[in-house]
């Protein structure tokens, strides 16, 4: 999915969404500000207007990096400091508008109409589903995962150990005779 990406913008979005655990509602409402390059983290306003960083790697630091060089070529623009603004098919910016949720679901169901192998459902919340059961497979602590996706309860994130248990299950069912 991320070789379909024909924008800087677009690549930003799918890595930090993957390599966050960010909510698609907190990835929209992303200033400039809210983002600490030097430490890779950026601070969002999740469910319940609750305020929690967001730590992202290397990989997610560079294309973000090469997101904002884009855009600073581009100074023509109105800039009202969203990070992720709306793109017209020119790639002329439009950054006094954010991006909206249903945005990112259509952007999201282009690249994976066009990546091969993709189930076509894949939706912003399956990239953050899929961080956290990759956390959860190397034995990263439930309390943390808990932490590192905003959630109130530590069962909220046991819904998602339950979704790891069954993609072992399907995968072991696939290796039958």
């Amino acid at each position: 999915m991320r070789d379909n990406c024909t924008t800087a913008r677009d690549l930003a979005m799918i890595d930090l969404l993957a390599s966050s655990g960010m909510r698609v509602g907190e990835l929209v409402t992303l200033n400039r500000e809210d983002i600490n390059f030097n430490e890779r983290e950026c601070v969002v306003i999740g469910k319940g207007n609750k305020e929690r960083t967001i730590y992202f790697p290397d990989a997610v630091l560079d294309v973000l990096k090469t997101w904002f060089e884009f855009r600073q070529l581009n100074k023509n623009e109105i800039d009202a400091g969203f990070v992720f603004g709306r793109i017209d098919n020119k790639l002329r910016l439009y950054l006094d508008t954010a991006l909206d949720p249903s945005s990112v679901s259509r952007i999201i169901e282009k690249l994976v109409t066009e990546t091969e192998n993709l189930d076509s459902r894949l939706t912003p919340h399956d990239l953050r589903r899929t961080f956290a059961t990759r956390l959860i497979s190397k034995n990263v602590d439930i309390v943390e995962v808990q932490k590192l996706m905003g959630h109130a309860s530590v069962a909220t994130t046991g819904n998602y150990v339950r979704k790891d248990e069954e993609n072992l299950r399907k995968a072991a069912e696939k290796a039958e005779l």
